[in-house]
């Protein structure tokens, strides 16, 4: 429909497909994408199931654009060490690129120690 005084600048497409993992690659026939063409982005969330490098590399060939990290679940440590299994597993994928999304707690005030006595 068109609104008076107003262009027309795209149109929208909705894809519900029956493997997620194609949305990784969807977008309007071409066949070959980095993840900087991509139209839609597969955000996955680091969880227990997840910590380990086969299955991170198993959830790269998958399609996962984003790694979310939930910092209301888990721990400093627990997440460091997820974070050093997917670069470990992005070592057997060179190719691949996956970002780093960091969800924090909400509104709180973050602080911590600084090295050489806070100075």
């Amino acid at each position: 429909r068109r609104i008076d005084g107003c262009g027309v600048i795209g149109e929208a497409h909705i894809a519900v497909p029956d493997n997620m993992a194609e949305l990784a690659t969807w977008g309007g026939g071409l066949e070959e994408q980095d993840s900087f063409q991509r139209k839609t982005k597969l955000i996955c969330t680091m969880g227990p199931s997840c910590w380990d490098v086969d299955t991170l590399v198993k959830m790269i060939d998958q399609g996962m654009n984003v790694a979310r990290f939930n910092f209301s679940h888990g721990d400093f440590d627990t997440h460091s060490r997820t974070l050093r299994n997917l670069r470990d597993a992005l070592r057997e994928r060179p190719n691949r690129d996956v970002s780093i999304l960091l969800d924090t707690k909400g509104p709180e005030i973050r602080s911590g120690f600084f090295a050489a006595g806070g100075k």
